[in-house]
């Protein structure tokens, strides 16, 4: 087969191999015959791929071997417990695990959702964002996925600084009151999702899984004991009559942004920078051991007086994907016209 076919195969699936051995076999390659597929208890990718042999080889060995070929074709054959792999003039060999070994069989797919896709990996892509790593707070971990009978579906995620959230029509009611997928699962959806087409996703209480172009995505749901009061806590952090306050982001801003983390953000030092708002004049003011710098630009009317402290670094993260803001006395907020996509900035102190 070709070898930069099977490198593309096994790298799309490579996000799911577990990057330790503690089980061996989730560090492996699970070619079946017809497809090769990774799983690390968390997720799990399949894709399709031919081969002649069927069994598990180490993952990240696997790959690095295939990458540091310039064949153009490579051949595989099973002797016993053992892969040989020919490319060009070199010839490998890797230990194989047994199919009995294999651990995991992705569900198929029964009903799947009505959900827009393209709307929803949309919405999906702007709320990863938010999404964080610390493990003590587990919806953080992913994207929480909120139904209401208005027919929209409410995506939210926050990192205990920054809430992003967005909506989703969807035609009809949903089969969960709310469901979480994890960082992991929504970040290889997004990229699946960019390379193939006739998407198809099923989210329910016991699993999620994603199909799009003959590759499949299954998640593990994360389970929330007190899950984080979403749809409450932002409505009380936006003003009223919100969209009439909201005004344009100045070109400015870009810039006033990179001086600003250049002085506030060090690899043993993080300050905040003060912000403040009066009579349409919205002053930076950044300050710590590495020096000081100040910039003021001027907004529209509608942004009221407002003072806040606030990390620059979760700014820079929303520029480019928003067009409006507003500051308020407990947040920084960027958003668009319609103000069906926000992204939150919590004030520090």
């Amino acid at each position: 087969m070709l070898r930069k076919e099977l490198l593309d195969k096994v790298t799309l699936v490579s996000p799911a191999l577990a990057n330790n051995d503690l089980v061996p076999v989730l560090s492996h390659l699970w070619f079946t015959g017809t497809h090769v597929m990774g799983y690390n208890d968390q997720i799990a990718i399949s894709a399709p791929c031919k081969t002649d042999f069927k069994g598990a080889v180490p993952g990240a060995i696997f790959i690095s071997l295939l990458k540091n070929s310039k064949a153009k074709e490579v051949e595989l054959s099973l002797t016993g417990n053992e892969l040989l792999i020919k490319a060009a003039s070199s010839r490998l060999k890797l230990p194989v695990l047994p199919p009995s070994d294999f651990v995991f069989d992705i569900p198929a797919m029964k009903t799947p959702s009505s959900i827009p896709i393209k709307g929803f990996i949309d919405g999906v892509k702007g709320c990863l964002r938010s999404v964080s790593t610390d493990t003590s707070a587990p919806d953080q971990l992913g994207i929480t996925l909120i139904p209401n009978e208005g027919k929209l579906l409410q995506l939210f995620s926050w990192n205990g600084a920054t809430i992003s959230t967005t909506n989703v029509k969807i035609p009809e009611m949903l089969p969960f009151k709310r469901a979480v997928l994890s960082g992991l699962f929504c970040q290889q959806m997004v990229n699946i999702a960019a390379s193939g087409k006739d998407a198809k996703i099923e989210v329910d209480q016991e699993h999620s899984l994603f199909a799009c172009g003959g590759v499949t995505l299954y998640g593990r749901p994360i389970a929330i004991d007190k899950p984080m009061p979403f749809v409450t806590t932002v409505q009380a952090e936006l003003p009223k009559h919100f969209t009439k306050s909201i005004v344009s982001i100045p070109t400015k801003l870009k810039l006033i942004l990179e001086r600003a983390i250049i002085v506030t953000d060090s690899a043993t030092e993080q300050t905040t920078t003060s912000v403040s708002v009066k009579e349409g004049r919205m002053k930076f003011t950044s300050k710590s051991g590495r020096g000081e710098v100040t910039d003021t630009i001027l907004v529209e009317a509608g942004q009221k007086d407002a003072t806040i402290d606030i990390h620059c670094r979760h700014i820079k993260a929303g520029y480019g994907a928003f067009d409006k803001m507003l500051v308020t006395e407990t947040c920084f907020i960027m958003t668009k016209d319609d103000g069906n996509s926000l992204y939150l900035i919590a004030a520090v102190g």
